[in-house]
């Protein structure tokens, strides 16, 4: 039997702090993570003052870039991070090999994911420790656990009943209680009126966060908690909902594979996901800052992920996995609180392809 413990957040971000504290991990202590991150992931091990070496990514496939993370590491490295992008599971039986012996930690990071499985092993319990970002799969607000896959005797720490700003998400939650659908025809209006989706707030959520030294303290140093009321949004969306939107999601990633396979311009970032539950569809388009543009601007949910970090900006040649991610990757939302007319979204990138020739 697979035993384990877990601890709930307020940000994934929250979580990683603990952990470090937990590992007792600090100034000049090295771990190993992909350059390939979004610069807020960065956060508690900057400011730990952690020494971070940086390893590659398939830019085709998303997976860890093996040759180059065993080369990095060494006798001093005290933990590795490993994502699993977008879903995507890592192959996760080599990343074992390279490790076999080590003694190394990892931490599984599943921010972007939820339900993949891997020969029946689910997503999150490959590392020594899993995190997961609830607001990035799920319709709520903040929320994120980490998982102690070895560890089952952590002790219970206090969560308020609710935060304010989770407040406006009650009325939503009620029309849920009434029928799902009612829920998501208020929300389109709610985001509508706001001129923006929850799925795009999250993807500005770093550029339009004050980014000052104190606020970083808070939420870092107190390893803020979730709230019992978002624990119980979770547990209510996960065994009421989550099945339905993963099947919607399941089904939006096969048309758009299928209708944008084999399109000169344009290379799909794996096709197939068996046992997989998608979260984004991600492709490599040619001119991609044209296109994204113009879906923007008629309201299509794609998105450019990630906010790279400064570390990376300043040596982007030494990443080529990165600069072709960054300058090439287009994503499309495939669950999101507006109605999406998939068909004219893969008319628009086809014509782009076409134009682009």
């Amino acid at each position: 039997m697979h035993l384990y413990s877990k601890l709930y957040f307020y940000y994934a971000r929250n979580a990683i702090n603990y952990l470090l504290d937990y590992l007792k991990l600090g100034e000049n202590d090295v771990i190993l993570t992909p350059a390939w991150d979004c610069c807020e992931v960065l956060e508690p091990f900057i400011k730990k003052k952690c020494m971070l070496i940086f390893y590659k990514t398939d830019p085709y496939t998303f997976k860890v870039d093996i040759e180059d993370l065993e080369s990095k590491i060494s006798k001093d490295t005290k933990l590795i991070h490993i994502i699993n992008h977008f879903g995507h599971i890592q192959e996760w039986d080599t990343i074992y090999k390279v490790l076999q012996g080590r003694n190394i930690p990892i931490l599984e990071d599943n921010a972007f994911s939820l339900h993949s499985k891997n020969n029946s092993k689910e997503i999150g319990s490959f590392g020594d420790f899993s995190i997961f970002s609830f607001r990035k799969v799920l319709p709520v607000s903040n929320g994120s656990v980490l998982i102690f896959n070895k560890i089952t005797n952590l002790q219970k720490r206090n969560h308020p009943i609710v935060y304010f700003n989770e407040i406006k998400q009650v009325p939503f939650y009620i029309l849920d209680l009434i029928n799902f659908n009612l829920g998501f025809f208020f929300r389109e209006i709610w985001y509508r009126l706001r001129n923006r989706d929850i799925l795009k707030l999250n993807d500005n959520n770093y550029n339009n966060r004050n980014k000052n030294s104190s606020e970083i303290e808070i939420n870092l140093n107190r390893y803020k908690a979730s709230s019992l009321f978002c624990q119980h949004l979770v547990n209510y969306y996960s065994n009421m909902y989550i099945r339905k939107i993963n099947n919607i999601k399941i089904k939006r990633y096969l048309y758009l594979s299928e209708s944008l396979n084999n399109i000169k311009g344009v290379r799909i970032i794996n096709p197939d996901i068996e046992n997989i539950v998608p979260t984004l569809f991600s492709i490599l388009i040619e001119n991609r800052d044209c296109i994204l543009i113009k879906l923007r601007n008629q309201g299509f949910p794609v998105r450019v992920w990630p906010t790279l970090s400064s570390k990376i900006l300043l040596r982007i040649k030494d990443f080529p996995d990165v600069k072709l991610l960054s300058e090439s990757i287009l994503q499309i939302e495939l669950f999101s609180f507006q109605r999406v007319d998939y068909e004219l979204l893969v008319k628009e990138i086809l014509e782009h392809s076409k134009n682009e020739q």
